[in-house]
């Protein structure tokens, strides 16, 4: 499973906050322990460890040799303030690895209401999307192979 690629806003350890939908601020103070797309990466290959729907999963260059690739790309993952939701959202495409062909694709969002924006909140809203997005993601993969 690569790790998911992201526009530069999410590539970081920052976390977003939108005030409106066209301005994109961070999260003063906090931030995640590594950038997000490799968080997102660990966490996906963990709910696939998880599933016990497949034998192994690892990142490219893992000792395994995989029947499949898992290609991602995050589109959101933020609070959008205007609202008070926190939003997970991403394109995933599943690759045969014998001739680098799509067999499924499909976007993914989540959302979940929070009551305010203060870190605590914020954070537990995105991690409450990302374990529903992340569940939605391993169910579909399975079904998929």
């Amino acid at each position: 499973m690569t790790e998911p690629t992201a526009i530069g806003a999410l590539n970081s350890e920052r976390i977003v906050v939108r005030p409106s939908p066209t301005v994109v601020t961070y999260l003063a103070a906090t931030r995640w322990n590594d950038r997000l797309p490799a968080l997102v990466q660990a966490r996906l290959i963990e709910a696939f460890q998880n599933s016990d729907g497949v034998r192994a999963v690892s990142p490219p260059g893992g000792a395994q040799v995989s029947d499949y690739g898992l290609v991602t790309d995050l589109r959101a993952f933020e609070v959008n303030a205007y609202d008070r939701q926190a939003v997970a959202e991403l394109n995933a495409r599943i690759i045969a690895d014998s001739n680098g062909r799509v067999v499924a694709s499909r976007r993914f969002r989540t959302v979940v209401p929070i009551p305010d924006t203060e870190a605590a909140t914020v954070t537990a809203g995105l991690n409450a999307a990302f374990e529903g997005l992340s569940r939605d993601v391993v169910a579909w993969t399975l079904g998929a192979i």
